[in-house]
């Protein structure tokens, strides 16, 4: 049993009007249905906003993160991290690898520098040699008639590419090694050969 939402007598529950002052019913029904929408919708609101600043952070954690791979910066002594961390700019440069094994041989941090920069010179050697091979045999076709140009283009690109990976990969252990993260390298920085 319902009441009369008018004058308050009591109704059947499937009574859409009043038998004592013949005021319609629905209203206080579809007002119920209503607030069960409004509230629903409020929930998924709430919800898809909840999951929105979930994806948000996950993004901000994902670009916070830096360049590189996994983020060991938080395993090193933050002093020694300010003590050493121009030993570690210095290691990103080729073949001055070996300065924080010499400037500070006790610092993990000038350790880890070190290896990064070892690992990014033999990288570097070795896109060189690659570099070297593929032009010289590209270089070889390009003396074929009608369709040389074509290996002397594929020369100039491929050795393009090889230059902006082997660019872009000092850059990203630059920018690291100047922000004092120890950020692996993408691809070639989970090798390790100095420990």
């Amino acid at each position: 049993m319902k009441q009369c939402n008018q004058c308050g007598a009591e109704l059947e529950d499937n009574q859409k009007f009043c038998s004592n002052c013949g005021a319609a019913q629905y209203e206080a029904q579809k007002s119920a249905q209503t607030e069960q929408k409004t509230e629903q919708q409020q929930a998924d609101v709430k919800s898809s906003i909840a999951a929105g600043a979930a994806g948000t952070n996950a993004g901000r954690n994902r670009a916070n993160s830096g360049f590189g791979g996994s983020d060991h910066t938080a395993e090193f002594d933050p002093s020694d991290v300010a003590a050493n961390k121009i030993y570690g700019i210095l290691a990103v440069f080729g073949i001055l690898f070996f300065v924080p094994l010499v400037a500070c041989p006790d610092s993990k941090y000038g350790r880890y520098w070190a290896n990064q920069g070892l690992v990014l010179l033999l990288f570097g050697a070795a896109c060189s040699i690659l570099s070297l091979i593929v032009g010289g045999i590209l270089g070889l076709l390009s003396g074929i008639p009608f369709i040389g140009f074509l290996f002397t283009i594929a020369k100039v690109l491929f050795n393009l590419v090889i230059g902006v990976i082997t660019f872009v990969m000092f850059l990203i252990a630059l920018i690291n090694a100047c922000k004092g993260q120890a950020k692996d390298l993408p691809l070639i920085g989970k090798i390790t050969i100095i420990k």
